[in-house]
Formats: structure tokens, C-alpha cells, sequence
């Protein structure tokens, strides 16, 4: 009698002890188990990077680069029917086409106005339309300014258009420099010079605070042209610099040689010592360097001969 109590007492452990490692294995066994993704992100991702490359192109001078980003985005972006990024990238499409030669071979079926509708339709389909229906003004103004005439209609009715729209985007700070920038390009195409200046320094005050490297170079670099253009010559070698700096820093090749380039003619503007000159000379072939390196030959050929015939003056 003893030993069937002690078998079954055996057995009956036995499967208790197998009843808990089976638990145990299914407890493990869910809780180690990779979760599933709720979302692919994959050709968004890849969408977004061409963006972002083409912006870059563009900011760099090399527009081409940046139409062929801002076409296969866009492709992308149309598969996965993504309203956001297709309407950021129609209106980066815009500066391009301003940019761009008429013959440029992307977006050749499209305007900029065209862009510009496009960007808007997807605005009413996106997540956040009544942000993007207020970049899509910005947009709006800079091809207003593109169209400017000698009367400046096009460019007091940018300024107005844009200063409707500062309390709507003043706490994005990408958005709301752009708008100080373009703003001071419609002050430029006015000839009020000074104010324009304000206004890029402004621009650049809100990229800084999120490090837009690339803005930061372009907003330095149009107060200096402004500065220039107002005849504070102090003012704009000290704004060059300035774009020198964060052009460096974002390893801008085309805009560093473009800065030094804008520093000799900052220099030699007007009356100028043989100092200022020889340091002008010195800045023009270096800006040809620079621009060599980047395979912009032209613009190398260029500032090399401005450096010749500035020497022989």
C-alpha cells in the first residue's frame, strides 16, 4: 500500500511539474515574441530623404540634383498617398521651377503655378491644413516676387500677403524665418534696402534657434547683399562672415564659394584702398577653388577672371 501511494503521489506531482513547464514555456514564449509593426514606414522614409537630399541640392546651387530628388519623392510619396510630404515637396517644386531653366527636364509638364494648386489640393487632403494653407501663402508671395514688375505691385501685395500670415506661423521656427526672408526679398525688389536687412537678420534669428544650418548661410548671406545695397559696407562684411560661418558648417560647397565671391565684391564696391582690393583678389580666387572642387566650373571660370581684371586695375 505504500509504494501505490508513493507512485501515485509520483505521478501526480509529475504532471503538476509538467502542467507549470508548459505555462511557463507559453508565458515565455509570448512575452519574448518580437511585436508586429502597426505601420510600414519604409518607402516614407526613403520619400522623405529625397526631400530633404533635394532641398539640400537646391540650397547648394545644384538644381538638377534637386529636381531628380523632388521627382522620385514625389513618385514615392504618390504611392504610399502621402498628402503631407506631397504637398512639401510641390512647393519646394515651386523654388525650383523659379530657379530652374525653362528646358529643365523635371516637372517640365508643370508650372510653378501649377505646383503651387497642386500643393494646395494636397493641403486639403493632409492632417494639418489650415498650417500647410498658411505655407502655402509663403510660397504664393515668392512667386508674386518672382513676377515682380518695375512698379512693385507684385511685391507690396507679397508684403501684404505675408504679414497676415506672421501670428499664424510665429511658433515654427523653420517656417516663420522663411517668411521673414521672403519678406525681405519683397523689401528688396522694392529698394528699401535697410529694412530688408532687418528682416534677414531676423530670418536668421529664428532659424538659429533649431540650427537650420543651410537657412542660417542663406538668410547671413542676404543681409549682406542688403547691407551692401544700403552702402553699410561694416554691416555686410560682418553679415558675409556670419554666412561664412554656418556655410561652412553645413559643408555648403557652392554657397562658401559663393560667400567669398560676394566678400570681394563687398570690398571693391564703390572706392576702395589697394589693401582692399588685393584682399578682394585673393578672396575671387580661392571663391574659383572652392566652386572647382564642387564641379561648378563655369562659376569657377568666372570669379577666376574677376580676379585677373580686378588685379589689373
Amino acid at each position: 500500500m505504500i509504494c501505490v501511494k508513493k507512485t501515485a503521489l509520483f505521478k501526480s506531482l509529475a504532471l503538476k511539474f509538467l502542467a507549470s513547464a508548459v505555462l511557463l514555456s507559453a508565458i515565455i514564449s509570448c512575452s519574448s515574441a518580437p511585436k508586429r509593426a502597426m505601420r510600414v514606414t519604409d518607402t516614407g522614409e526613403k520619400a522623405d530623404l529625397l526631400f530633404e537630399q533635394g532641398n539640400s541640392y537646391l540650397a547648394g546651387g545644384k538644381i538638377n540634383e534637386a529636381g531628380k530628388c523632388f521627382s522620385e519623392s514625389y513618385r514615392l510619396a504618390v504611392s504610399i498617398d502621402d498628402a503631407d510630404l506631397l504637398c512639401r515637396i510641390c512647393l519646394s517644386a515651386v523654388i525650383y521651377k523659379i530657379q530652374s531653366a525653362p528646358e529643365a527636364p523635371y516637372f517640365s509638364e508643370h508650372t510653378k503655378y501649377s505646383l503651387l494648386d497642386q500643393a494646395r489640393g494636397f493641403s486639403d487632403r493632409s492632417g494639418n491644413k489650415k498650417f500647410y494653407d498658411n505655407v502655402c501663402d509663403i510660397y504664393q508671395a515668392r512667386i508674386l516676387i518672382s513676377d515682380n514688375t518695375s512698379d512693385g505691385e507684385k511685391a507690396r501685395a507679397a508684403l501684404n500677403m505675408l504679414s497676415e500670415k506672421e501670428k499664424e506661423l510665429s511658433k515654427d521656427s523653420y517656417y516663420m524665418g522663411y517668411l521673414c526672408r521672403t519678406k525681405g526679398d519683397a523689401l528688396t525688389a522694392l529698394g528699401s534696402f535697410s529694412q530688408a536687412a532687418a528682416l534677414y537678420a531676423d530670418a536668421a534669428g529664428h532659424h538659429l534657434k533649431d540650427r537650420y544650418l543651410l537657412e542660417l548661410g542663406v538668410d547671413w548671406y542676404s543681409c549682406a547683399r542688403a547691407k551692401s545695397l544700403a552702402g553699410d559696407r561694416t554691416g555686410a562684411v560682418a553679415a558675409i562672415e556670419n554666412a561664412l560661418k554656418y556655410d561652412k558648417d553645413a559643408e555648403n560647397t557652392a554657397a562658401i564659394a559663393s560667400d567669398y565671391r560676394a566678400y570681394a565684391k563687398i570690398l571693391t564696391k564703390g572706392e576702395y584702398t589697394e589693401a582692399e582690393k588685393n584682399s578682394a583678389v585673393r578672396a575671387l580666387k580661392w571663391a574659383g577653388a572652392v566652386y572647382k572642387s564642387g564641379g561648378f566650373d563655369k562659376e569657377s571660370d568666372d570669379c577666376i577672371l574677376e580676379a585677373e581684371k580686378l588685379s589689373s586695375k
